[in-house]
């Protein structure tokens, strides 16, 4: 079983490799490989909280309405 330590660092492996980053397409990147994992979209939202508790994200808000997106990259 995979913690959200094991989760956070995936993400930071992968916003380090890819910089900015849409939210969506990275949560389907990084947790491609935890397939088994139950309650993945919860566990990857909380290695998402985990790392901005710490200050090592910015999130970026772009657009209004259905043009909305949420970025996300390193500090």
């Amino acid at each position: 079983m995979y913690n959200i330590g094991e989760i956070s660092g995936a993400i930071w492996k992968y916003l380090s490799e890819n910089g900015k980053v849409q939210y969506k397409k990275m949560r389907d990147d990084v947790m491609s490989s935890f397939d088994t994992l139950p309650m993945k979209d919860n566990k990857f939202s909380m290695a998402i909280g985990w790392l901005a508790k710490e200050g090592k994200l910015n999130f970026i808000e772009e657009g209004e309405g259905r043009r909305y997106r949420l970025f996300i990259e390193l500090r």
